[in-house]
C-alpha cells in the first residue's frame, strides 16, 4: 500500500505490513461518509516534511485538511487526511475521509454567505436599476431569480381590519385604486399602471412613529435554490451532474425566500445577502433530510450525482455480494419495528395553537377534516349564512407523523416552511400569501421623519433560515409563490405542478419521497451481520447507497467494511433486509382514513331573516343572542354550522343541518324582534 500527500507530492513512510481499516456506510441510515479508522505513521524526517512538522509545539500554523492519494494494486482513492495528534520521534495519528467522507468534511466547516461574499448582481447600479432589475423577475424566467409579493410580520402597532391580523409586505404589487392613492389593490389590472407598492418613496408607521423610506425599500428578489446547489459545489471543486432537481420542475425553478427588506437601497444587490445564514452542509443536509436524497461525490472525476431513495427502492440490483460471503450471516431481528416522523428544524409563529402528536389523534378529534390541498393544512369546512366560514385546524409546516404503536424514527429537517395568511392591508383580501416571520435591516437604519441621521439606531436583525418556496405565474398574469402544487385562489384549487413542499397530501414530501422508507422502517431492515471478502475492484468500485443481493435476497449496505493493504482478509460488514415481512403495515393514506368532501355533491350555506312581535319573542323557546345596540353589529349573532360531508339523500331537501336562535335589535325608538334560521343544502357539480 502507499499513501501519497498530494500537496507536498511526498508518499509516507509507513510501517512494515500496515493496514487501513476501512467502513464505507450507506449515506441513507448514517450521518458520516467513508472513514478509516486512526491510523498511526512514524515521526520520520519525510512523514514530518510532507505534514508540515505537526509535532512541532512552536508551529504558528493551523492544522487543515490535507489531500491524499491511496493506491493498493487495484484500489486507488483520493480522499481528506486529518491529523489527529503528533509525537516528537514516536507517531503521528491520522484518519482518512474517502469520497462520502471527503466530500462532507469540506462542506461542514464553510458558511454558505462565503460562497458568495462581496459578489453582486451584475448590471445594478443604482437603486432605479435595481427595481427595474426586480420588475423583470416577475415573469420567472431568470435562471438564478425570481420575485413574488410574501408577507411578513408588522411592527406599526396598528390593529388589522376586523378580525384580520395586519401584515407588511416585500415585494408588494398592484396599483392605486383612484387617482388620489387612497386605496392600493394587489395584484394586475391591465386598465392601471402597475408596480410596486415601494417603487417610490413612502412613509410607515414602526413602533407607533412615523419612518422615511425611500424608493427599493421592501423589494427583494430570490434566489433559486438549485443556483445555490451548483454554486456550492462549484466552490469546493465539483461538478454537479444533471439530476431530478434540474430537470424536474416546479424543482427546477424552486428559491430560497428571504427576508432582507432593503436589499438594493444602497444601488446594488449582494447575493450574500439573498442566502441563509448556514453552513454549506446544512443546505445539502436540507435536501437530503426534505427529499429523501443523497449527494453522491466522485472525488476522482470531481463530480456530483444525486439519487433519490424511492428510485433506489425501485432498482434492480446489479451486483450479487454472495460470491464474498465467508461462511454463513447472521440475521439480527429488532426488538420493534418504527414509522418515520417529518419535522421541521424551524418554525415561524402560528396561527393554529392547537398541536397534535399525530395524525391518529388529529382525526379522533376531528373526524370530519378535510385537506385543503391549496395550503397543505386541515380545516374543519364551515358555514356561517350565504359565506364559507373554515376553520383552519393546522399549518402548512405540520410535522407529518401518523401515530399507534411503532416506535418513532424522527428526520428534523433544516428548515422554516412558510405559511398562508391574509393581509388586512388594502383590498386584495381573499387571497392568501405566503408568511415568513420577522424582517431584517442589513443596509440601512430606520430614521424617525423628524430625526437627524446621526442620531438612529440600526434596527434589529433577525436570522434568515432556509425557506423554500415555489414561484409561478397565476391565472391573473401575477408572479405568485406557494409551497404546495396549487394555486392560490379563491375560486378553485387549481392543481399547478405535480409536487408539494408541505409534509402531508397525495403530492406532499411524505407521499413523494419518504413512503418507500417508512414502508421499510414499519415492516423490514433487520440486520444481516456477513464476513465478506472483496476483491481490490470491489473494494473501489461497490458503492454503498445502491440494492445488492445475498443468498438470492435483496439487500442494502449499512456498513461496508474492509482492509486495504497486505494480505486481503475477510472483514464483517453490516448489510439490511428488503422483503417486507408479513402482516405488512403501511402508514396510511388520508383518502382511505379521512371522509371525503370531493365528491359530485357539495353543500352551500343559507340565512333567512323572519321579523317577529315582541310577544312571540318572549314566549319562544330558541336560543336569545344578546341584545344589540350597535347597527354595523346587526347580524353579528350568525353562528358557523360544520356539517358532515352531504349525502345523495340530502338532494331536494330545502334546509339541512337547520339552527334557529332568536335577534333582537334596539334602535332609538324601538326593538326590533327576528327569528334566524341558518342553514345548508346541497349542490351538484356540472359534469
Amino acid at each position: 500500500m502507499k499513501i501519497t500527500n498530494l500537496k507536498s507530492g511526498i508518499p509516507y513512510q509507513l510501517k512494515p505490513g500496515t493496514q487501513l481499516e476501512v467502513e464505507r456506510t450507506n449515506p441513507f441510515f448514517n450521518e458520516y461518509g467513508e472513514q478509516t479508522l486512526p491510523l498511526e505513521i512514524p515521526d520520520t524526517d519525510q512523514n514530518r516534511v510532507a505534514l508540515g512538522y505537526p509535532d512541532q509545539l512552536g508551529s504558528n500554523k493551523k492544522q487543515a485538511d490535507i489531500s491524499a492519494l491511496i493506491e493498493d494494486g487495484d484500489y486507488y482513492a483520493i480522499c481528506k487526511q486529518a491529523i489527529l495528534s503528533a509525537q516528537r520521534k514516536g507517531n503521528i495519528s491520522t484518519s482518512f475521509y474517502i469520497n462520502q467522507g471527503s466530500f462532507y468534511s469540506s462542506l461542514q466547516k464553510t458558511d454558505l454567505k462565503t460562497i458568495f461574499e462581496g459578489e453582486v448582481i451584475p448590471g445594478i447600479s443604482t437603486v432605479e436599476e435595481g427595481i427595474d432589475f426586480c420588475r423583470a423577475l416577475r415573469y420567472n424566467k431568470n435562471d438564478h431569480f425570481a420575485i413574488f409579493p410574501i408577507l411578513i410580520k408588522d411592527d406599526s402597532g396598528e390593529a388589522g381590519e376586523g378580525d384580520l391580523t395586519k401584515y407588511k409586505y416585500i415585494n408588494r404589487w398592484g396599483h392605486w385604486l383612484t387617482d388620489k392613492k387612497e386605496l392600493f389593490m394587489d395584484g394586475t389590472n391591465t386598465a392601471k399602471e402597475n408596480d410596486f407598492y415601494n417603487a417610490e418613496p413612502r412613509t410607515e408607521i414602526i413602533d407607533d412613529i412615523e419612518i422615511s423610506l425611500s424608493a427599493g425599500y421592501y423589494i427583494s428578489p430570490f434566489i433559486r435554490a438549485y443556483y445555490v446547489l451548483q454554486r456550492i459545489f462549484q466552490y469546493f471543486g465539483y461538478t454537479l451532474l444533471d439530476n431530478f432537481f434540474s430537470r424536474t420542475d416546479p424543482f427546477n425553478k424552486m428559491v430560497f425566500v428571504n427576508n432582507v427588506a432593503d436589499v438594493l437601497v444602497n444601488g446594488s444587490i449582494l447575493i450574500s445577502q439573498l442566502v441563509p445564514d448556514v453552513k454549506c452542509n446544512d443546505i445539502i443536509n436540507l435536501f437530503r433530510h426534505k427529499f429523501c436524497c443523497e449527494f453522491i461525490a466522485d472525488e476522482v472525476a470531481k463530480t456530483v450525482s444525486i439519487e433519490l431513495f424511492s428510485d433506489i427502492v425501485a432498482s434492480s440490483p446489479e451486483v450479487d455480494l454472495t460470491k464474498c460471503l465467508v461462511g454463513n450471516y447472521t440475521v439480527e431481528y429488532p426488538e420493534t419495528y418504527k414509522q418515520l416522523k417529518l419535522t421541521s428544524k424551524f418554525e415561524t409563529e402560528h396561527e393554529v395553537t392547537e398541536n397534535f402528536e399525530s395524525l391518529s389523534m388529529f382525526l379522533s378529534k376531528y373526524p370530519q377534516a378535510y385537506f385543503r390541498k391549496s395550503e397543505g393544512v386541515f380545516i374543519k369546512k364551515g358555514f356561517k349564512g350565504f359565506y364559507n366560514d373554515d376553520l383552519k385546524l393546522t399549518e402548512s409546516s405540520t410535522s407529518y407523523y401518523a401515530g399507534g404503536s411503532y416506535e418513532t424514527h424522527e428526520i428534523e429537517i433544516e428548515e422554516c416552511i412558510p405559511d398562508f395568511r391574509i393581509s388586512s392591508y388594502g383590498f386584495y383580501s381573499f387571497v392568501k400569501f405566503l408568511y415568513i416571520g420577522n424582517y431584517q435591516m442589513m443596509n440601512s437604519k430606520l430614521v424617525k421623519k423628524t430625526q437627524d441621521k446621526e442620531d438612529v439606531t440600526p434596527a434589529d436583525n433577525y436570522l434568515l433560515y432556509p425557506m423554500l418556496a415555489f414561484p409561478y405565474i397565476d391565472t391573473f398574469g401575477d408572479a405568485a409563490g406557494t409551497v404546495t402544487n396549487y394555486e392560490r385562489s379563491w375560486i378553485s384549487e387549481k392543481r399547478i405542478f405535480d409536487y408539494s413542499l408541505c409534509y402531508y397530501g397525495e403530492d406532499g414530501i411524505f407521499e413523494k419521497f419518504y413512503r418507500p422508507l417508512d414502508t421499510l422502517l414499519r415492516n423490514s431492515l433487520h440486520t444481516v451481520r456477513a464476513d465478506l471478502l472483496l476483491s481490490k475492484t470491489d473494494k473501489r468500485l461497490l458503492p454503498a447507497h445502491k440494492k445488492y443481493t445475498l443468498c438470492n435476497q435483496e439487500v442494502f449496505i449499512n456498513k461496508l467494511s474492509f482492509l486495504i493493504g497486505g494480505e486481503s482478509e475477510p472483514k464483517e460488514s453490516e448489510l439490511l433486509t428488503l422483503k417486507l415481512y408479513e402482516p405488512i403495515t403501511q402508514s396510511p393514506h388520508l383518502s382511505d382514513i379521512m371522509v371525503n368532501w370531493e365528491m359530485k355533491y357539495y353543500w352551500v350555506g343559507g340565512i333567512d331573516y323572519t321579523p317577529i312581535t315582541e310577544e312571540e319573542y318572549n314566549s319562544s323557546s330558541y336560543p336569545k343572542k344578546p341584545e344589540i345596540t350597535d347597527v354595523s353589529k346587526y347580524r353579528s349573532p350568525m353562528e358557523t354550522l360544520y356539517p358532515p360531508p352531504p349525502t345523495a339523500e340530502d338532494i331536494g331537501k330545502d334546509k339541512c343541518h337547520e339552527i334557529k336562535y332568536l335577534t333582537s335589535f334596539k334602535d332609538i325608538n324601538s326593538t326590533q324582534y327576528t327569528l334566524v334560521s341558518q342553514y345548508v343544502k346541497v349542490s351538484v357539480h356540472e359534469e
